[in-house]
């Protein structure tokens, strides 16, 4: 903090007082100063304060203004408990002074006899001796006292005021709820007859970690199309004099004070679906046991956007026109495990808060791949996970990927560059991962023991033969025997690896690998409009300038063949829902699309209407077409046909060669059902589980095995059924 005075006693009659107070800051850290500089929490941002005012010598009249620039507190469970210790502190020292009061002996006065009557000296007391001498008699006027010829001013002006409210998550904070509001007023002649003025206004916002944006709880008002401002409350205050209240006699009954609150627009407040689940989740059991130190304290500088690289690759981060890199540099190398800031131009940076535009702007960052000298952008606006296809120089059948994780902490973006592969170790010694690469393994990561997963370079997946093996990093033990291909982890979700000694011949180590896997949204939509096409991926969206009878076509790539749509024309009052045909060059698929209008903004959402997901391990059949779905793959969407696109459907399903099972429905959400299919020689069972999706529009069916053995015994144990040779093995602490 920084403090500017200026005082000058004397000036033209004047008395002049200057005040500037920059910097102003808050922080929240730890108490021992070994430690302070591992963390830091901002509770107030730097905030200028300027104070001024003039008093005039002769008559007494004075001029005060204060403005305040803008104001960012932010509130979280470790500053909240810190002032609760604080607070309790004090009222414990309060209540000690207390005691130690009360504890004091009561002192009587050393006359035991002090209740009996004692006869009193009149001479000790003056009042007495006073005389009785008559009063002159004289009139009551009363004086009607004259105001004070003076000028008394004080203003007052916050800019911006803002409030955030964040919660613990874990090992990071994450924010909650935002109150923005300003204020502005004017107080004159509080010594005679008051006179005050003021504006306040107010938006209220709640996180959207879905979308990464702040949406509104207090609505903001429309002034024009396009245009929206904070609400807006005036207030108003005003003394009446004597003569004001004589006049006023006989008419409505007006008091000494007057206070006028109004407002030109109502207040509305808008509750949805994603407000609702926030105040679910945020349960009052949750809030006091969050943690509030961020998991990442390498997080030291202040960007808003910050890339970390863990895909083991080179990369450069270049500039773009929504993120720039700090020190006019326009290019930095992204090394491993070091965090790079970005910044959004002054051009297109935005207040926090609410985007009251309804553009959904994206921000784009653009890497260049040293390895072949491309480049590649991607969109992390949001908080989610995606994948960018990496055009690999080896020429091989698979399409390398990285993964993008964008993550908000401490109301930053944390973008995480990795690949597709992470290991986290359960074991308490050290794991090393070797990958193939021409017949040899080659060391390619360790894994130590801790609760963070770490990424496989990159680079190593792509040069090896998709296998890996494990070994213990401690001597003694070698090479895992058996290998697996991390492309085909969706055969089996548990595998077992076993590492010989090399010094004791009947000593082996036993490593359980279990896979984890994380479902993305399945496919992207591509889109034309008058030769211009754009690209979306799953649940984005972009603007289009275009008007009624404009024409759009979509294509969309499903399971290794491209679907066109029919050319779409725009109408002025579209219908709620429709049907749209894609065609590839043999098939045809029927998606639904819906159009919705909110905020002067029309919308269209395509959707498919059920997502069949195979869960079970075994090859699943379905009714229509007799489409086929390998295990663990992506889901399944139904060619249905454009009459009954929306009617309630029924299917039908077999397990590899059994027969059809019984028709089921799919309408109700949250039915779950046993589904049984016979063949030759067994029965399979399975079990139906029908959820409905974010959007509200598709229905997930997910088939999923129907007995599940969980073996909580320290020994593995082999299931087999009455009548049949064949055995599953269930191996300790898990779930066939």
């Amino acid at each position: 903090m920084r403090t500017q005075r200026n005082c000058l006693l004397q000036k033209d009659g004047k008395q002049y007082v200057d005040v500037v107070i920059k910097d102003l800051q808050l922080l929240s850290t730890y108490l021992a100063s070994s430690k302070r500089k591992e963390w830091k929490y901002e509770v107030l941002k730097k905030v200028a304060i300027n104070f001024n005012g003039a008093i005039n010598n002769a008559d007494k009249s004075n001029s005060f203004k204060l403005v305040i620039d803008t104001v960012l507190l932010k509130f979280s469970p470790v500053v909240v408990g810190l002032a609760c210790a604080m607070s309790a502190h004090f009222a414990s020292l309060k209540g000690r002074e207390d005691a130690k009061a009360q504890e004091r002996p009561q002192l009587l006065k050393s006359s035991s006899h002090y209740w009996m009557k004692e006869k009193v000296d009149r001479d000790k007391h003056w009042w007495f001796n006073v005389s009785n001498v008559p009063q002159e008699e004289f009139e009551a006027v009363s004086a009607r006292t004259a105001l004070p010829d003076r000028r008394e001013e004080v203003t007052i002006n916050v800019k911006s005021f803002s409030l955030v409210l964040e919660t613990g998550q874990k090992f990071f904070t994450a924010p909650v709820f935002l109150v923005e509001s300003s204020f502005s007023g004017v107080a004159s002649n509080w010594s005679s007859l008051l006179s005050a003025d003021a504006v306040l206004t107010l938006q209220a916002s709640y996180f959207n970690e879905m979308l990464s944006a702040w949406e509104p709880l207090v609505e903001p008002v429309e002034i024009a199309e396009g245009h929206w401002k904070s609400w807006t409350m005036g207030l108003m205050v005003r003394s009446h004099s004597d003569e004001e209240l004589v006049a006023s006699r006989g008419a409505r009954p007006q008091g000494k004070h007057s206070l006028t609150i109004q407002a030109d627009c109502p207040l509305e407040i808008t509750l949805t679906k994603s407000l609702l689940r926030l105040l679910v989740d945020l349960s009052l059991d949750k809030a006091m046991n969050g943690i509030a130190p961020p998991a990442e304290s390498a997080l030291i500088c202040s960007a808003q956007y910050v890339v970390r690289n863990e895909s083991g690759m080179p990369l450069q981060i270049v500039n773009s026109s929504t993120l720039e890199l700090e020190s006019k540099q326009t290019l930095a190398v992204v090394n491993d495990a070091c965090y790079i800031g970005l910044y959004v131009p002054s051009a297109a940076q935005k207040p926090i808060g609410i985007n009251t535009s309804c553009n959904g702007e994206a921000v784009r960052l653009r890497l260049n791949l040293k390895h072949n000298s491309t480049e590649k952008e991607v969109n992390v606006a949001r908080a989610e996970i995606q994948t960018i296809c990496l055009q690999h120089p080896t020429e091989t059948d698979h399409e390398w990927k990285m993964v993008v994780e964008t993550k908000v902490e401490d109301t930053r973006h944390i973008i995480i560059l990795r690949s597709i592969l992470q290991f986290e170790n359960h074991m308490s010694i050290p794991i090393e991962v070797y990958s193939a690469s021409d017949g040899n393994f080659k060391l390619c990561s360790t894994i130590m023991p801790s609760e963070r997963p770490v990424s496989i370079p990159l680079m190593s997946l792509c040069d090896s033969d998709c296998k890996l093996k494990l070994k213990p990093a401690k001597a003694g033990y070698d090479l895992s025997k058996e290998s697996v291909c991390w492309l085909k982890f969706v055969d089996k979700e548990r595998y077992v690896l076993r590492c010989k000694s090399t010094s004791e011949a009947t000593e082996m180590l036993y490593v359980v690998l279990v896979v984890e896997e994380t479902a993305a949204k399945p496919y992207n939509v591509t889109e034309f409009n008058d030769k211009v096409e754009h690209d979306l991926a799953s649940s984005e969206q972009i603007n289009l300038n275009t008007a009624s009878g404009t024409r759009i076509k979509f294509e969309i790539c499903y399971r290794g063949d491209i679907y066109s749509s029919s050319n779409i024309r725009f109408s002025s009052k579209p219908q709620n829902f429709e049907v749209v045909k894609f065609c590839s060059k043999k098939k045809k698929l029927n998606l639904g699309m819906r159009w919705i209008t909110e905020r002067e903004q029309m919308k269209a959402q395509i959707f498919a209407s059920y997502w069949f997901v195979n869960n079970t391990g075994k090859t699943l059949k379905y009714m229509a077409a007799a489409i086929t779905q390998k295990p663990f793959t992506e889901p399944v969407l139904l060619p249905l046909s454009s009459r009954g696109f929306f009617n309630k459907k029924k299917a039908k399903v077999k397990i590899e060669e059994s027969q059809w099972s019984n028709e089921f429905t799919l309408a109700a959400v949250g039915t779950t059902m046993r589904i049984k299919c016979k063949a030759a020689d067994r029965d399979y069972e399975m079990s139906l589980d029908v959820y409905l999706s974010q959007s509200g529009l598709t229905k997930v069916v997910c088939f999923s095995p129907f007995f599940l053995i969980h073996n909580l015994s320290p020994l593995g144990v082999e299931i087999g059924q009455s009548g049949y040779d064949e055995w599953v093995k269930v191996e300790p602490q898990s779930v066939s």
